[in-house]
Order: C-alpha cells, then structure tokens, then sequence
C-alpha cells in the first residue's frame, strides 16, 4: 500500500462525515493503480459506492479507552478534567458565550 492509503487507514474522525473511506477505496482500485483512469471513472466505477457499516476495531478499542479517561464526577465537583470544557480560561480564549 502506498503511504497515502496507510495515510487514509489511519485517519480515525469521530462525529463528523468524512470522505476518508471512499477516498481509500479509490487509491486501491486496480483501475486508479493501473493508471486506467479518465473524467468518467469514479462515475463507472463508484456509482454505488456505499459507507462501510462496521467500524474498524481499532476504533471501537480507542473511543473506550477514551471513555474511561473521562471522570464527570471530577467536572461536578468543580475539579478541572481533561475532557470538560475551559469555561473560566483567563488567557484571552472566549468561546461563543454570552453573558
């Protein structure tokens, strides 16, 4: 495989829809390989293209661990966690808040 479609293998974007997969399949047709490509190809040969349904496992072992990095109780309490939002930063950042 070619270092772009490790590139696109690797790319893990949660929450939003991406056109990584897609992208990936393109690289490894044996069509775009051979070279054999023109203005109509991804229209012929991708017509019915269709999202993976199943996420990698991968994936799946890396939002759990994720998961159990986040500690609400911290965040209730008024303790600072890596995962709650920076609502009292000091250093100039505003989000979208109104006061």
């Amino acid at each position: 495989m070619s270092r772009t479609v490790h590139a696109l293998h690797d790319t893990h974007i949660l929450g939003v829809a991406t056109n990584v997969a897609y992208l990936g399949d393109v690289l490894r047709h044996p069509g775009f390989l051979a070279g054999d490509i023109d203005t109509g190809f991804l229209g012929r040969q991708f017509a019915d293209w269709q999202p993976p349904t199943e996420w990698p496992e991968e994936l799946g072992a890396l939002v759990q661990a994720a998961s159990q990095t986040h500690t609400p109780t911290a965040a209730a309490e008024g303790g600072r966690t890596p995962m709650s939002p920076a609502w009292d930063r000091a250093d100039g950042f505003r989000s979208l808040r109104t006061q």
